[in-house]
């Protein structure tokens, strides 16, 4: 780090002082003799020795050497730092002397002119610790760990002294030191040693004398008479020369005439850097600096460079931290001269260009290639992933013929668009000058090709049903973007990113393109287009594709991408046909229509497992924190930049894949013990004859069969039984006519529950906007529209039930509406009254059509709740992990809190209904299955059908999911209420028992065959993902192995010119053999034992194992 700058800024008279005139100022001669081991300030204060100049860890080029072997801090014996009653009188010598094996401290002749300074006291005071105070409470009773963690909370003020100490050499050192070697420096024998290390800090200690030889002379007054700083000096200045072509050394066919000056970034520093060329070899200059690693940034006349560390450095932050180019290059030059006016020259623009072709050169490195303009095959510099299905690579000889070929050998692609990684509108675009700004990595990495991408989107036209073509779809809602570019679309010239990776989201070769005008079907068809293809060629026939709008998507795939003449398509199949099944991926699954994502939905799809599809939505996270930096890179910049990130995105993925697939394994086992156990037990319940008949139907039909069909499910709604109740009701006599129209019993409790539900619904808003500091004008007219139509609507409801029951004058009760509160107005009904009163005002058959209407009017806010209920869910997800910027974020807390309002407003109907009902027929709420509700109960029924939630409640369904009748009585209730209605329509009469009798028994058998086929798909899923990991995780033992091979050979074919190829081939060779043993070590001992392994090589069955309950528990712990 660099030295704080001196308080005093220097005038613009000041000037340089040459290392000559540091070594020549001197203290007088009689401050510098040797001061003893004995010293008053060293003994007082041991920490001096820990000074960077005084000594170093064993190893390093130090006069005086330490080898230290510190105590555990944690041992109460310990002195000093852990209560030892001698640590109370101040910091002391035994840690240092006791935990030291051998202790040699050489003392320099030479002092700088500190003379007698109490440097620790000085610090003390400082930072207002005493040395007296400086230590910590300490308790023997106390663990390590609580030791440990209450340190941890504290700040450790006592460090200071020694933070401060490290500003100041100690006595007798020369006046230059090395910080990097951490040692003294003298020109006169350290410049030789520093040929190989030309980029070493070299800081000088500027006292009071050199201070003012630099400077003017009312500078005299203004520095103390204990004046001194470290400042940073140039080797440069010292006279070093860096001999090109002999390892440091200098040419002796050349002078130092042919010395040429060169401006060198390096990880500690801008440095300026005198080097002498080699005139044996003939080599140019640019070839002797990369054999010295350092990256010229031009070959003509070299005058800057960028050492291989500095690249390598800069590599590591960007792929790890995300840091820009422009800030790691600040951060480089504030080492340099932080807080000082003399500023290094800027190089940034030679760096940003050297940056570009170092990180292109080490993907063509990494690939194993030797010459970067050779021919380069699609994909090439791409790292792929391990357990994917690749023919010839990863997967047995004989796969082709396995049965469960479709099972084992699919592969799973999956796709996302991003509109954070946009590129902004420049005047020279790639549009306009494709030649220069086109990405040096041609096809060889992520993007798709810019030929075959330019000539299918200008050769074909937009689809009808793609996002924003003419064809309206009902899940455009909300699954899948618009297909409209952003705001501010004349300035964005590349408004989004789609990437398509496997199941275990590495991202795919050729899977990348940009979207120009919104999320379209083309450009979506050419990046999945490039994995279907590059698998398809190796002998793939089956793969599954995931889109958030796979619904419509894969409805034209064929169409659009294949041809008659199979060379000619956009995926050719000229060996044969390639199938492929399209779903949507379960966190959009929710957006989309009850029959859309049935049909369409992961969990009742076969051969898929138990594949999630959202993988690749997780790549965002990552890369989105790029979108500030490379939305101002040229076209081909950003494509290289992404493409790096990419290719290091999927070297963590596969370098974290065995753990991954352990992990996968040992959650598929359970889960599949679990579910098997629950299918088990509702077979058995069922008993064999039933199970017989619901299996023979599980095969037959698709994923309908897991939906509340409706002509099975006929739930008791009151809207239904009004209008079927209205055609057999017998018109009132003339008397009762109001306003033309005949009214009835069923007129009156309808409209009354309508009233009812409004009610709840002016309650609940009234309530949401009271807690709103500054409501709008718009919410505000909501609620007083709500209240209006409440108060017209009381109004004739009590006019209309004095004409059909008169007999409510003699009740006592209020027969006008509370105009003042309509929300708390108790909207006269039989219910609201006794029995006792209903039998004496004789409207026993009006309390009869409103039970038998709360009860469909219950199950109408259920329906309601269920609705509700899937649109805060989707919302839920949607908010918290798709979007960040405020603009989106806005909308969709929006679109959540109307979500959760509905399911409010409909429990909260709900509630008040089954209220009324439980007081005036308990025993008819109870034989229709309405119950209380409750917060447990609000749980949505796709979190069950997961297998995330039947855990809970005795592995029930919440009972708003499986609500049904009793069949024995509702016909008998339907037949009352009619009759008492009518009773001069018998035929009618009898067709609506009938109707309902035969729809309620529908309703018990469409639960227990909904329960039946939702355990059915789970098992099956599960099992298929224990399958499908028996062949991913031999796949990844031989893809290892594999690159082994190629490495080896790639080793052994290296001409002899390239030893540097060789070492690194080497190297891989290496790298991929341990990745292999430790995949085999770790899947065998998951799997429980060598044997076992060896059969999963050869067939890839583990059912076998999750079939068996022993080791159940040994896989819980290690879970």
């Amino acid at each position: 780090m660099p030295r704080e700058a001196s308080p005093l800024k220097p005038s613009r008279h000041y000037k340089k002082v040459p290392v000559t005139a540091i070594i020549s100022a001197r203290r007088p001669a009689s401050t510098t003799e040797p001061r003893d081991a004995s010293s008053s300030t060293k003994a007082s204060h041991p920490e001096l020795s820990t000074s960077r100049t005084l000594f170093s860890i064993s190893g390093s080029p130090s006069k005086g050497k330490v080898w230290w072997q510190p105590r555990d801090i944690f041992d109460p014996n310990a002195p000093s730092w852990l209560g030892d009653q001698e640590s109370k009188t101040g910091p002391s010598a035994a840690p240092f002397t006791a935990a030291a094996n051998e202790l040699e401290v050489e003392e320099s002749e030479d002092d700088l002119g500190l003379g007698d300074l109490d440097v620790t006291a000085i610090a003390a005071q400082l930072s207002n610790v005493p040395p007296t105070q400086v230590s910590d409470d300490y308790d023997v009773d106390e663990s390590k760990e609580e030791v440990y963690s209450r340190r941890k909370s504290h700040l450790r003020a006592h460090y200071l002294q020694y933070l401060l100490a490290a500003k100041a050499p100690v006595n007798g050192l020369t006046p230059l030191s090395c910080t990097t070697c951490n040692t003294d420096f003298d020109p006169r024998s350290s410049l030789e040693a520093h040929r190989m290390q030309p980029f070493h800090v070299v800081e000088a200690w500027i006292s009071r004398e050199v201070a003012l030889a630099g400077g003017p002379e009312d500078w005299q007054d203004c520095l103390p008479q204990q004046f001194g700083f470290f400042e940073r000096r140039s080797l440069q200045e010292a006279g070093l020369e860096v001999g090109l072509g002999h390892f440091g050394h200098l040419c002796p066919q050349t002078s130092s005439n042919d010395n040429f000056d060169m401006t060198i970034l390096h990880v500690t520093g801008q440095h300026t850097v005198t080097f002498r060329p080699c005139a044996c070899s003939g080599a140019e200059k640019w070839q002797q600096l990369l054999e010295s690693r350092v990256f010229p940034a031009t070959e003509f006349a070299p005058k800057t460079g960028f050492t291989f560390e500095l690249l390598d450095h800069h590599q590591a932050f960007s792929l790890r931290a995300k840091v820009t180019l422009r800030e790691y290059y600040q951060a480089v030059v504030d080492l340099t001269a932080a807080g000082d006016r003399r500023r290094p020259p800027m190089v940034y623009e030679q760096l940003r260009a050297a940056v570009r072709q170092y990180r292109v050169l080490v993907m063509h490195l990494r690939a194993g290639r030797t010459d970067a303009t050779g021919p380069m095959a699609p994909g090439e510099l791409c790292v792929t992933c391990p357990a994917c299905p690749q023919p010839g690579v990863n997967l047995p000889s004989s796969w082709e013929s396995d049965p469960l070929c479709q099972l084992r050998y699919s592969r799973f692609l999956s796709g996302d668009g991003n509109f954070k990684l946009q590129r902004l509108a420049k005047r020279k675009s790639s549009k306009n000058d494709p030649t220069f700004y086109q990405s040096l990595l041609r096809n060889g990495a992520f993007w798709a090709p810019k030929d075959e991408f330019h000539s299918y989107i200008n050769n074909t036209t937009p689809a009808a049903d793609e996002p924003g073509g003419r064809q309206r779809n009902s899940c455009n809602t909300m699954a899948g973007d618009p297909g409209l570019a952003p705001q501010g679309g004349q300035a964005v010239e590349i408004p989004g990113i789609f990437l398509v990776s496997c199941r275990h989201i590495v991202i795919c070769k050729n899977g990348a393109v940009d979207f120009y005008h919104g999320e379209r079907f083309r450009p979506v068809d050419v990046a999945f287009s490039g994995p279907l293809n590059d698998s398809y060629t190796s002998g793939i026939r089956y793969f599954v594709i995931t889109y958030d709008i796979a619904c419509k998507y894969g409805v034209n795939f064929r169409k659009r991408c294949f041809n008659d003449d199979p060379w000619a398509a956009l995926v050719p199949t000229p060996d044969g046909e390639m199938f492929i099944m399209f779903c949507v991926n379960k966190f959009h699954q929710e957006s989309h229509e009850e029959s859309c994502s049935a049909k369409n939905a992961l969990n009742y799809t076969k051969y898929v497992g138990r594949t999630c599809g959202e993988g690749v939505e997780t790549i965002w996270a990552s890369l989105n924190w790029l979108r500030y930096s490379t939305r101002e890179m040229t076209a081909g910049g950003r494509e290289e930049t992404l493409s790096e990130h990419f290719n290091w995105w999927n070297w963590l993925k596969v370098i974290g894949l065995v753990d991954y697939l352990k992990k996968a394994y040992f959650n598929a086992i359970q889960s599949y013990r679990n579910v098997r156990v629950r299918f088990e037990n509702i077979k058995s319940s069922l008993g064999d004859e039933s199970v017989k008949m619901l299996e023979l139907e599980y095969e037959e039909k698709g994923g309908e069969q897991f939906l509340e069909r409706d002509q099975e499910l006929r739930w008791p709604s009151r809207k239904e039984l009004t209008a079927q109740m209205a055609e057999i009701a017998r018109p009132l006599p003339s008397s009762t006519q109001h306003s033309g129209k005949s009214v009835s019993y069923i007129d009156v409790v309808s409209k009354a529950l309508s009233l009812e539900e409004l009610q709840t619904k002016l309650i609940q808003r009234a309530q949401e906007l009271s807690q709103l500091s500054a409501p709008t004008a718009q919410l505000t007219n909501q609620v007083a529209k709500l209240r209006q139509n409440l108060e017209a609507g009381l109004s004739r409801h009590y006019s209309l039930l004095l004409d059909v029951a008169p007999q409510f004058r003699e009740s006592g009760r209020c027969l006008v509406p509370d105009i003042e509160s309509p929300q708390t107005d108790e909207i006269l009904l039989p219910s609201r009254l006794s029995p006792t009163q209903v039998q004496d005002l004789g409207i026993k058959d009006l309390l009869d059509v409103e039970v038998q209407l709360r009860v469909g009017h219950a199950c109408d806010c259920i329906q309601a709740l269920k609705k509700a209920l899937s649109l805060r869910s989707f919302w839920t997800r949607h908010t918290r992990a798709q979007h960040s910027s405020q603009t989106k974020k806005t909308k969709n807390q929006a679109s959540l809190r109307n979500s959760q309002l509905r399911v409010k407003e409909a429990s909260r109907a709900y509630s008040t209904c089954y209220a009324w009902l439980v007081q005036i027929a308990p025993d008819v709420a109870s034989r229709f299955g309405l119950r209380p509700l409750v917060r447990d109960d609000l749980a949505l029924l796709s979190e069950y059908l997961e297998g995330e939630k039947y855990k809970n409640r005795n592995g029930e369904l919440p009972w708003i999911w499986r609500i049904q009748p009793n069949t024995d009585t509702v016909s008998m209730e339907i037949e009352e209420v009619a009759e008492a209605s009518s009773r001069s329509n018998p035929s009618a009469l009898e067709a609506l028992v009938d109707t309902w009798s035969n729809e309620s028994h529908q309703l018990a058998c469409a639960v227990i065959r909904l329960e039946y086929v939702h355990a059915h798909a789970a098992f099956d899923r599960w099992g298929e993902e224990v399958t499908i990991l028996g062949s991913e995780m031999p796949a990844t033992v031989r893809w290892f192995a594999n690159r082994a091979v190629v490495w080896r050979n790639r080793a052994e074919g290296t001409e002899e010119s390239l030893p540097g190829y060789r070492a690194y081939a080497s190297r891989q060779v290496m790298l991929y053999l341990r990745l292999a043993e430790y995949a085999r070590s770790t899947f065998t001992q998951a799997v429980g034992g060598k044997d076992r392994w060896n059969a999963i090589m050869e067939v890839g069955e583990l059912l076998d194992q999750a079939d068996e309950e022993d080791g159940t528990e040994d896989i819980d712990e290690d879970i």
